[in-house]
């Protein structure tokens, strides 16, 4: 009786994490979705392209943007060259690997693991790469630097504000201490 008892309460509490993860998966899936809208507008032709998903305020969002909206895109191939990021890197960007040597520069730092760096990860074509955002660094200014910000449930282009300074931007780095620049 008593181990009926403990399965039956085990197998709720199951259920209800099982729907509360639900619920999150399905946040963040609309998050990806209002995100790749916003970036299916944007020129991405000319310039380095980094493009800056701002104030989603779901940290979990935050951690897989980059693979997620690459792997919804109508045409993955436009976004390959792209790092996709929001005030923190996410866990990784997959791209093309002709762009991995730009992770190794502002306002990108790469990932400490002790004395050494973690290496990037080729996959054939595209490569896994782990790279922070250093705090403190001047948000990209430049040709290609793009800044999207959530407002009222769509991402919107606030680049002009941020290339003008109107707007601020603050990277952080949302690993451990002992992995961050």
């Amino acid at each position: 009786v008593a181990s009926v008892c403990l399965g039956a309460g085990l197998f709720s509490v199951s259920q209800h994490l099982a729907r509360s993860q639900r619920a999150v998966s399905r946040g963040q899936m609309a998050l990806v979705e209002a995100a790749s809208t916003a970036i299916g507008q944007l020129d991405l032709d000319a310039g380095d392209c980094q493009i800056f998903v701002l104030d989603s305020g779901d940290l979990m969002f935050r951690f897989f943007l980059d693979p997620a909206i690459k792997a919804i895109a109508p045409d993955p191939q436009r976004l390959a060259r792209c790092y996709i990021q929001s005030e923190s890197a996410p866990w990784f960007h997959l791209v093309d690997t002709a762009r991995v040597e730009r992770s190794a520069t502002p306002p990108f730092s790469p990932v400490r693991a002790g004395a050494a760096h973690l290496r990037s990860i080729p996959l054939g074509r595209a490569a896994l790469v782990f790279v922070n955002l250093v705090p403190g660094a001047a948000p990209p200014r430049g040709v290609g630097s793009h800044y999207l910000a959530l407002r009222n449930g769509r991402f919107e282009d606030v680049g002009d504000e941020v290339r003008s300074g109107a707007r601020a931007v603050q990277f952080e780095c949302f690993r451990a201490p002992a992995q961050c620049p």
